[in-house]
């Protein structure tokens, strides 16, 4: 196995754990504030920051893979919620599968070789190995605190996937 394909079986696991929360979410916890951002934020949050971070044209132009006319906010910040409106699950498993697709293109256009080179149109040295991994933690980030919203209110987690498949 290749870094590219280590890398993007992570990223895979990540993002499942992310839809299998969406789906979990039952309708009474879908707009609550859980402390401060609702739960349908936290995940708009993770899929809006992927989708930004991964463009297919490698020069640093940014086309995002699913837009909304919706009053939202993907910020996380301030500790006060700036959102006139909300995203329903349905709309945000089409901004999942539309984000699956974009990230499976990319994957398609990226070897070990560009995986590792840094980034050129970036005023850093960050390469699309930092970049990926970044998001794989931040993906993570969130569906554990989308995971213990649904404990703390009594419902079932969701299961752990990794390379052995789902494990409760």
């Amino acid at each position: 196995m290749n870094i590219t394909t280590a890398i993007k079986s992570q990223y895979d696991y990540s993002l499942e754990m992310l839809y299998d929360v969406i789906n979990a979410c039952p309708d009474n916890l879908w707009n609550d504030n859980n402390g401060v951002f609702p739960f349908w934020q936290q995940v708009y949050h993770a899929l809006y920051w992927s989708d930004y971070s991964i463009q297919e044209s490698f020069n640093g132009s940014r086309k995002f893979c699913w837009e909304t006319d919706k009053d939202v906010s993907h910020e996380l910040e301030e500790n006060e919620i700036t959102c006139s409106d909300y995203l329903t699950k349905y709309e945000l498993n089409n901004y999942f599968h539309a984000f699956i697709a974009k990230k499976d293109s990319f994957f398609n256009s990226l070897n070990d070789e560009s995986l590792l080179e840094k980034i050129s149109f970036r005023n850093d040295d960050l390469t699309w190995f930092d970049i990926l991994t970044n998001q794989i933690r931040h993906i993570m980030y969130h569906v554990g605190y989308c995971d213990s919203i649904l404990k703390d209110n009594g419902y079932c987690t969701v299961e752990w996937v990794s390379i052995f498949g789902k494990q409760e």
